[in-house]
């Protein structure tokens, strides 16, 4: 996730500029707070880059869920990166359109894998875990019929229980 623009961004007034402080401190706490998230998102999809299993997964996307519902909410509130571009570069606000657009996207997107992965995990991944548990229990019945079987023939059969 790029960086979003902060106070001390060329083009935006000094932090110490006291015309703007008010307004320069609600914007440092709000790009504080978005790169906060950043770091907390990118850890996340590192996570999810390397989930290899159906249940990792499917807790990686349910913690991302509200993660980014929530970035994304503080981006584009009144204070976020919508005010930031407006007031320095307004002839970016079609870009800026476009990324919020790609928010309500990636958030359709993991609601869909979220449904996929719910569906596998109570479909087919279910029918496949109680049919390795029945054959669990199958084999183990069966060695214990085949302890059971040469235990009696060694102290019956042979006469060794003698």
């Amino acid at each position: 996730m790029p960086h979003g623009p902060g106070p001390e961004t060329p083009g935006l007034p000094p932090a110490n500029d006291p015309s703007t402080e008010a307004g320069s401190a609600a914007g440092r706490e709000a790009n504080d707070r978005i790169e906060q998230e950043h770091v907390v998102l990118r850890r996340l999809v590192e996570r999810l880059e390397e989930a290899n299993e159906l249940s990792r997964l499917t807790a990686l996307l349910e913690e991302l869920r509200p993660l980014l519902q929530d970035h994304f909410r503080h981006e584009e509130a009144s204070d976020g990166l919508h005010a930031a571009v407006a007031v320095v570069a307004p002839q970016r606000l079609g870009s800026l359109e476009r990324l919020f657009a790609e928010h309500r996207q990636f958030l359709r997107t993991v609601d869909r894998l979220l449904g996929q992965a719910h569906q596998l995990l109570d479909g087919p991944i279910a029918e496949l875990l109680r049919g390795a548990s029945q054959l669990a229990w199958e084999l183990r019945c069966h060695e214990e019929s085949e302890t059971d079987l040469f235990g009696e023939t060694m102290t019956t059969d042979l006469g060794s229980g003698d």
